[in-house]
């Protein structure tokens, strides 16, 4: 089961800003001029001022902040005037870093202003690999910043297949295996350990003549001797019985089969993910149990953690052969033997059991998958004890 990832490209928070500084010219005027004071009105008879399309008596002229005459330079906002110094104080023109009043181009950021130099030198994010400030949009990566440049040749993980940056969306596998999701359609997946196959992840791997595509790091590990099977199947039998759980093995063969052979065993009740069946037979005489024998079908070619985990989820069924007589539903089944491996499983610290475990806590199959959630969430942190004792009383969830 492999789990998509993402990088995200973020933006600079900072933006600049421009004071532009106008110079007010006093015109003379001649007898008879028509032109009206902005701000009183009166007709202007002698010499005015002519800002941006409007005119002024020269004492009309005032500074939106202090309310007195302009004369020489000033600053405009919004259809208002002030003085350059009466500018800076309405707009708090104090740069963050030294103090002094700003004129001219300034940054700001988060309500801060900044000449130029101090924001470059003082407050602008640097990238991390090579140390120069960050001006447009930049990654974040493990709390650093960088630019794309840096961050694409230098710090994106790499495709583990072809060697390139993992842009965007990719797959991350169990194993640790960093790969674009394009390659998932280009190689088989190990039918053992979910990798995807290729010289660079597992050095390549094998086809079965069931069809099952396993890769070299589990056909080199796989179990091909039938006593294996056996010393395995002991070892998990041990390996439970700390738990309390205990079969009867007198009349318990194991098969290895492969996925082909499995298929016709199972029957109706086959499935894709079927890696075991067991085949419980029985004799009576006048209503009465006389004899009961079990056959473990297991997949063969599979590594032995593979093996004791499907070994565990048949154990139960065997379990519940032996020591109960009610019906059971097959979510409540399938449920506590996937419960029992899950056991099993949970005694081996490795990235294939952390896979393993991964697969039954997040299998979607509703009678497998939801079964097994349903029985840990009712049974998980009570002694095993209490989960045998409600089958043989209880035949649903």
């Amino acid at each position: 089961m492999n789990f998509l990832k993402n990088n995200t490209l973020l933006g600079n928070s900072a933006s600049i800003r421009r004071i532009f500084l106008f110079t007010l010219v006093f015109i003379a005027v001649l007898t008879g001029s028509d032109k009206h004071c902005r701000y009183c009105g009166e007709l202007i008879t002698g010499s005015y001022v002519q800002v941006h399309g409007y005119f002024y008596h020269p004492h009309h002229f005032l500074c939106a902040h202090c309310e007195k005459p302009i004369q020489g330079k000033f600053q405009k906002e919004d259809n208002r005037f002030y003085h350059p110094a009466c500018y800076i104080v309405v707009h708090d023109l104090i740069c963050g870093v030294c103090s002094t009043e700003i004129r001219g181009e300034y940054f700001e950021k988060d309500g801060v202003k900044y000449h130029p130099d101090c924001y470059r030198d003082h407050i602008q994010s640097r990238c991390a690999w090579c140390g120069e400030p960050i001006t447009h949009t930049y990654f974040e990566h493990e709390g650093k910043s960088y630019h794309e440049t840096c961050y694409r040749q230098h710090i994106l993980p790499r495709c583990v297949i072809c060697g390139e940056p993992l842009e965007g969306r990719y797959f991350e596998d169990a194993f640790g295996n960093q790969y674009h999701t394009r390659h998932t359609g280009e190689y088989p997946e190990c039918d053992n350990c979910g990798r995807i196959i290729t010289p660079q992840t597992t050095r390549g791997g094998e086809t079965y003549s069931d069809g099952r595509h396993i890769c070299t790091l589990c056909f080199q590990a796989a179990v091909k001797d039938l006593d294996r099977y056996y010393d395995i199947f002991h070892e998990v039998v041990k390996t439970l019985g700390y738990y309390g759980f205990t079969v009867d093995l007198n009349q318990v063969d194991i098969k290895p089969v492969n996925r082909t052979q499995l298929k016709d065993i199972a029957g109706q009740a086959y499935s894709q993910q079927l890696r075991g069946f067991c085949n419980t037979r029985t004799q009576t005489l006048n209503g009465r149990l006389t004899n009961q024998s079990h056959t473990i079908y297991v997949l063969d070619n599979v590594p032995p953690l593979a093996i004791g985990s499907t070994l565990a989820h048949e154990l139960m069924h065997i379990w519940i052969a032996q020591n109960t007589t009610n019906y059971h539903q097959p979510k409540l089944e399938e449920g506590v033997c996937n419960y029992l491996s899950y056991i099993y499983l949970k005694e081996s610290v490795n990235t294939s059991s952390e896979y393993m475990l991964r697969q039954l806590l997040e299998n979607p199959d509703p009678v497998y998958g939801a079964g097994f959630r349903a029985v840990k969430s009712k049974f998980s942190g009570y002694p095993l004890r209490d989960l045998l004792d409600y089958l043989k009383s209880n035949s649903t969830l």
